[in-house]
């Protein structure tokens, strides 16, 4: 359980990535999924958005699976 403050940060970084994520910006993506990740590990949203984030940088590798 987290406390209301790190509860209104965990949805900033939510936010901040969903913001990433319009702007295909894998980067910045991936590090506010983390951040969120360490906040709340158990975080769906934050789950998703590291996977996407991986996978997109992935893309602009040449690296699809």
């Amino acid at each position: 359980m987290v406390s209301e403050r790190m509860r209104l940060r965990l949805e900033r970084l939510l936010d901040e990535a969903d913001a990433a994520a319009d702007r295909h910006d894998w980067e910045a993506l991936l590090r506010l999924a983390n951040d969120a990740l360490l906040i709340k590990e158990a975080n769906e949203d934050a789950k998703a958005f590291f996977e996407w984030a991986e996978r997109g940088s992935s893309s602009l590798r040449g690296n699809d699976p």
